[in-house]
């Protein structure tokens, strides 16, 4: 599922997004996870997919903690 080469990429991201994403929603527990897991993402590891997937996972987050 994962590659094992001590990076993340766009569609390991989209993997994690998608177990988070599993029930419906996200909760504040599966926020911070992958809050955690963005703040590790070295500026190198960052492409165009990549941003596009920070993107989507920002936008869902800040969906979820919107008033």
């Amino acid at each position: 599922m994962f590659t094992n080469d001590g990076k993340l990429d766009a569609s390991e991201l989209a993997k994690i997004l998608a177990i988070a994403e599993r029930d419906g929603e996200l909760d504040q527990n599966e926020i911070r996870v992958l809050t955690s897991i963005i703040k590790r993402i070295k500026p190198h590891e960052v492409d165009g997919a990549m941003q596009k997937q920070l993107a989507e996972i920002t936008q869902k987050i800040e969906s979820v903690e919107a008033p």
